[in-house]
């Protein structure tokens, strides 16, 4: 039972990421930010002063970046093998970073607004974790080791 859990939250973040992609982008970005194979990053930005950083990526690992607004930056970095990461931005002033290593760990950053921050740490195994952030000033830090631990995070106004 909890195997088949552990997919079913793994389907659900690999979904999320891949529906908010698919919702803001327009007809030439489309073919790209949907068509990835294992290992391959897809970035997307618009306005100005954003700053995207991936790095270490290793084959069968996802990283989603995408970012519209003003000085935003994210940042994903993974090592290990079957990790998938997202972040999602909209706004002023927000910072996100994911930093993920071992074995088929989610994670997701969601942020709209002003001065928002956002942190997920994993290591281990099987963990997955969601921050969602709306309004000012919000900040939020997950950090996850050992095997099959879930954390949702959300901040609304």
């Amino acid at each position: 039972m909890r195997c088949a859990r552990k997919i079913a939250t793994g389907m659900m973040f690999s979904l999320l990421a891949f529906l908010l992609v698919l919702s803001s982008a327009n007809a030439n970005e489309l073919a790209s930010s949907v068509d990835l194979a294992p290992g391959e990053l897809d970035i997307s930005q618009q306005q100005t002063l954003s700053q995207i950083s991936p790095r270490h990526l290793q084959g069968d690992n996802l990283a989603i970046v995408q970012q519209n607004g003003d000085h935003l930056s994210g940042a994903i970095s993974q090592t290990g093998t079957e990790l998938e990461a997202f972040i999602i931005q909209t706004g002023h002033l927000n910072t996100a970073a994911i930093d993920q290593d071992g074995f088929s760990n989610y994670a997701g950053i969601i942020q709209s607004g002003y001065n928002n921050q956002a942190l997920i740490e994993q290591g281990g195994a099987y963990n997955s974790a969601l921050i969602e952030q709306t309004g000012s000033d919000k900040s939020s830090s997950v950090t996850q080791s050992g095997r099959g631990v879930d954390v949702l995070v959300r901040q609304y106004r």
